[in-house]
């Protein structure tokens, strides 16, 4: 007899990819995620059931899981980078999500297996995380979403001390980046090629982006990380020998880390966006924050590539007219004024001569801001 998933946040990068091995295994998927992203799915999978639901709304939870009934729920929403977004607020609004899940599971009042798509919040990253580029390590992101996956995995292990055996509560933690494993490309008004790869929630990368962040984070695709909740559904055990009492040791031993086989679909993935963004790529998106990294990339392109630069007032207006720039330039202009804003402000000569004196044999931009 076939098992019933329910998939929340099942539109996503990550969800469909589950989704996807799910039908494949001829189960049931009723993938929930919020109207607007349903609505958007550009290829639905076959087979599955969707439903668009905000399931952070009051009782939507609750109501869900009753209706459904599944014999398996599988958490996709990232709620690190959801609730981190704004911490004093969203520390209350996770410890609420997380009450609510057990009043669900009480209130459903049979067998289930609830798994949480976890994060690490800085991929295989510490403390010394080498793409700050002098930003203050405290106010980054990637240190608010690694508090914040912290108290997730303290709320599940409470959650898992909750109930007897017959509800089991489980947390797929990956330890690196995820991406799909295909390119989109889009043509830019004025001649410029961007040829992107979709990384979920943290939107499209570019071939800089992705060379950069990957050669400290690590990388692997969704449909690796699918396969690895399947593993932990089928209770497949690894043959590890860990310290009894050492928790740090057991997380750093079950976070999953890339394989060789990651690698290969990394460096193939990276030739492929060289090929289709051609020299007029852009050169990055502004995916990868802070802001800083978006304005070093471009000034780093500029150094790699010699264009002849102003030393004055028009340093930013003569970086554009070069064509990879100049797309980079338009198209955040559209889908991110605000960086744009930022860029205009912070493109200076002074930067220019700052990431000058950090050049010795780098070949591309990201190369320059690795440190």
């Amino acid at each position: 007899m076939s098992k019933k998933y329910l998939l929340l946040g099942g539109a996503g990068l990550l969800g469909s990819a589950i989704a996807t091995e799910i039908i494949k295994r001829n189960e049931q998927a009723v993938i929930v995620d919020i109207p607007e992203k349903i609505l958007h799915k550009a290829s639905r999978i076959g087979g599955a059931i969707y439903r668009g639901e905000d399931v952070f709304k009051k009782k939507a939870l609750s109501e869900c899981i009753q209706e459904v009934r599944p014999d398996i729920i599988i958490n996709a929403i990232n709620l690190a980078t959801i609730f981190s977004d704004n911490p004093e607020e969203g520390y209350t609004s996770l410890i609420k999500f997380y009450v609510s899940l057990y009043a669900a599971l009480v209130e459903l009042s049979a067998p289930v297996h609830y798994i949480q798509m976890g994060t690490t919040g800085a991929g295989g990253l510490g403390f010394n995380i080498p793409f700050t580029h002098g930003d203050k390590l405290e106010d980054l992101p990637i240190i608010h979403k690694a508090a914040f996956s912290g108290i997730t995995t303290s709320l599940l292990t409470m959650l898992s001390r909750s109930f007897k055996s017959e509800i089991k509560i489980s947390e797929v933690k990956p330890g690196l980046a995820i991406f799909a494993d295909a390119v989109q490309v889009e043509q830019i008004e004025g001649g410029g090629v961007a040829a992107t790869t979709d990384g979920g929630e943290s939107g499209p990368y570019t071939y800089n982006e992705l060379a950069l962040l990957t050669a400290s984070m690590g990388f692997t695709t969704a449909d690796c990380i699918a396969r690895d909740v399947i593993a932990v559904i089928e209770e497949k055990r690894s043959l590890r020998r860990l310290s009894t009492y050492d928790v740090t040791e057991i997380l750093n031993a079950t976070i999953i880390a890339p394989t060789k086989s990651d690698e290969k679909r990394r460096q193939h993935l990276m030739k492929m966006l060289q090929k289709q963004g051609g020299a007029a790529a852009v050169i990055a998106t502004g995916s990868l924050g802070p802001p800083s990294i978006t304005r070093d990339l471009i000034i780093s392109h500029a150094i790699i590539a010699k264009i002849p630069v102003s030393v004055d007032m028009h340093f930013f207006a003569s970086l554009q007219l070069e064509p990879a720039i100049k797309a980079t330039c338009t198209y955040i202009k559209k889908t991110h004024p605000e960086l744009f804003a930022y860029l205009e402000k912070e493109c200076t000569y002074g930067r220019y001569q700052v990431l000058s004196g950090k050049f010795k044999k780098q070949r591309e931009a990201w190369e320059l801001l690795v440190v």
